[in-house]
């Protein structure tokens, strides 16, 4: 029962998602060219950890998420696979963003986004290591942005178990050129799973935020939830548009917000 309501959470973000104004976009993809794109679909190995948690409605958090790319994919037709293996293409995603606690109430948790970054790389020869959190950060920059203000989704929990959707509206602030023309907004959906509701999914020994290999102190997989830590798998997809859809937010937070209730009653 909680997979198939997660599957439902996550198909209709998509479907909300690609609702909104998006457009076709070009993307030169490291030694493949020319590739027509309006969506990335990150991999569902991804992850986040949050810091600073404390649970207390109207304090902040941290959140941090990285990524690597599946599929490049325009309207309903996937228009490029990646495959993963060291030495081919890889597009990578890492984002920040810091949250603020709106509401707990009976294990249902919302919250609104105070302020956020993310920024998309691309490298010709692929390293990206979801079991070790290597290679994420080490690409040139393509695309880049910030998130803005504003309620962002919810989060079920029950113990050491929970879900949770976002959907993130955000600015394109930076490309260097691989992408034309450069979009200006992005809608993104994300979805948070932990315990039970995790699948083919490992958490990452540690988080390199440089090139080198240096490990960042924001992410230690070994606290369980000491000092307000807690990893969690990540999924998300991300569309590309001329401007960020306002739509898209109201229609998910209605979509989490009513799930939730169900799965409650």
């Amino acid at each position: 029962m909680k997979k198939n309501l997660l599957k439902t959470l996550i198909g209709g973000a998509a479907v909300l998602v690609a609702s909104t104004a998006a457009q076709a976009y070009v993307i030169d993809l490291d030694g493949v060219g020319n590739v027509n794109f309006d969506s990335i679909d990150w991999s569902k190995t991804g992850s986040a950890w949050v810091t600073n948690f404390t649970g207390v409605v109207g304090s902040t958090f941290d959140l941090y998420v990285m990524a690597d790319a599946v599929t490049l994919n325009n309207g309903a037709s996937t228009t490029y696979s990646f495959s993963g293996v060291d030495g081919t293409p890889e597009l990578t995603l890492y984002a920040h963003i810091t949250e603020t606690i709106d509401s707990v109430n009976a294990g249902l948790a919302t919250f609104s986004v105070v302020s956020g970054s993310w920024n998309v790389f691309q490298q010709a020869l692929g390293n990206a290591n979801p079991l070790n959190g290597v290679g994420f950060t080490d690409g040139t920059s393509i695309l880049n942005g910030t998130f803005l203000s504003g309620p962002s989704g919810s989060f079920n929990f029950s113990g050491a178990n929970g879900f949770g959707i976002s959907a993130l509206l955000g600015l394109v602030t930076g490309a260097n050129g691989d992408v034309t023309p450069e979009p200006t907004g992005t809608n993104a959906t994300s979805t948070l799973q932990v315990g039970s509701f995790t699948s083919g999914w490992t958490a990452p020994t540690g988080f390199s935020a440089a090139a080198g290999g240096v490990t960042d102190p924001a992410y230690n997989p070994f606290l369980g939830g000491a000092n307000g830590q807690f990893v969690f798998q990540a999924d998300a997809n991300q569309a590309f548009v001329p401007e960020p859809g306002s739509l898209a937010l109201v229609g998910l937070g209605l979509l989490g917000f009513g799930a939730l209730r169900r799965r409650k009653a």
